[in-house]
């Protein structure tokens, strides 16, 4: 049996067909089957299966007289989807075509079938629509406007984001329609568009107004049909974002030429006014040696009493210093000092005496010593090993361009 194929009656059952074919008696008599079948069925051996019933392998038990009425009635079935049931009861979906062998007299003597197993399938599509329907719920929770157009660019899915960027309401109201029309004529989407590349354009609304785009584009299978898939993000705050600070940089830009340019007359300004001062300094340097100084010389050579001759040469010393820095520095000290305790120090580094220092300035002793505590004190050298005369001397030497002579060099110096 089954060696090849089987001829029975003008039935051929073939041994290696991919399709389950048997051959029945109307009571459900299995007479025999191929190895197909047996797999179908769940059966070890076919000495198993022509033991069992055909009427057992059907999922209602009427089923199978139902199908022996038909068949009866009219001589062949075309394939049908039908549910048979495995011998361990597991409910499975079968497309099944059959043909029956008549006596001379009418009478149905066999029924040969053939079954083709679509279980597989059948799981796979309903397990492709679980998850296509998953698919689609996050679609319809997404933020982003989510669309899917099939191969004609017509809408076939759009979430509730989609259906607000587009202006309808509700989503399902866009169904059917094209994809296009929402398009500027320059903004059409191209057929060899990048998947991993965002496209940016305009979508015109249903209401007219444009909106600036952001989308990406990708191929899906969908409803079992090759499919678009459009998540669309409205960058229009974005962009006009953006645009402002653009703005704001040119402004920016505009606002730091400005302050360069004056930056630059005013680097100008201080130039001429440092020249101007130099200038100036001149002026009056050449005033003094070629003019006082040279009157202060002709008094030096009249007869003048001692006081007059000290305060003669004092002038003279301080015109002398007039570019130094010794003045400015005690100006600039952190504790001013008074005129009178500016007197005492000019005094005391030209290397007059207390007692000198008295009777020029018409005070007493206690005065001038006080005034040098004073000075002492606001130096910074209370308690510190700097004779002050030393220190005045050393703040009062000329000014190296370039340098400078404060309070700290100074200390230094009087240490040395």
């Amino acid at each position: 049996m089954f060696r090849g194929q089987l001829r029975e009656g003008g039935f051929t059952v073939f041994a290696d067909d991919l399709t389950g074919n048997y051959l029945a008696s109307p009571d459900g008599t299995i007479i025999d089957c191929n190895a197909t079948f047996l797999s179908i069925f769940g059966f070890r051996t076919r000495r198993e299966a022509r033991a069992t019933n055909m009427a057992t392998l059907w999922a209602e038990a009427r089923a199978h007289t139902e199908f022996v009425a038909q068949i009866r009635a009219h001589r062949t079935l075309d394939p049908h989807e039908c549910l048979r049931r495995r011998r361990d009861g597991l409910i499975i979906h079968l497309i099944e075509s059959a043909v029956g062998d008549f006596e001379h007299g009418g009478e149905l003597r066999r029924i040969h079938g053939r079954l083709f197993d679509k279980t597989t399938s059948q799981l796979a599509e309903h397990a492709r629509r679980e998850a296509e329907e998953s698919y689609c719920q996050l679609l319809r929770s997404s933020p982003d406007a989510a669309v899917v157009s099939d191969a004609q660019d017509r809408i076939v899915f759009l979430n509730p984001a989609a259906a607000r960027l587009l202006g309808a309401e509700p989503p399902d109201a866009l169904l059917g329609h094209s994809l296009l029309q929402f398009y500027t004529p320059r903004d059409q989407p191209a057929e060899d568009a990048q998947p991993d590349a965002p496209l940016h354009h305009k979508l015109v609304r249903k209401d007219g107004a444009v909106v600036d785009v952001e989308t990406m584009q990708t191929a899906i299978q969908f409803d079992g049909a090759l499919c678009t898939l459009h998540i669309s993000r409205d960058v229009g705050p974005r962009l006009r974002v953006e645009q402002a600070l653009r703005e704001k940089d040119r402004e920016v830009a505009v606002h730091l030429t400005k302050i360069e340019k004056l930056n630059d007359a005013l680097t100008t300004l201080m130039e001429h006014r440092e020249q101007e001062s130099q200038r100036l300094l001149a002026g009056v340097r050449t005033t003094i040696e070629q003019l006082v100084l040279a009157y202060l010389a002709q008094l030096k050579a009249t007869p003048l009493g001692p006081d007059q001759r000290m305060l003669v040469e004092i002038t003279e010393a301080n015109l002398r210093d007039i570019a130094s820095s010794f003045a400015r520095d005690l100006e600039s000290w952190e504790m001013k000092l008074t005129p009178t305790e500016l007197q005492v120090a000019d005094l005391l580094r030209q290397g007059k005496h207390t007692k000198e220092i008295a009777r020029l300035l018409r005070v007493s002793h206690r005065a001038v010593t006080f005034h040098r505590n004073n000075l002492r004190a606001k130096l910074g050298l209370i308690r510190r090993p700097i004779n002050l005369v030393s220190y005045l001397r050393t703040m009062a030497q000329p000014v190296r361009p370039g340098s400078s002579i404060g309070p700290r060099r100074a200390q230094r110096a009087a240490f040395g």
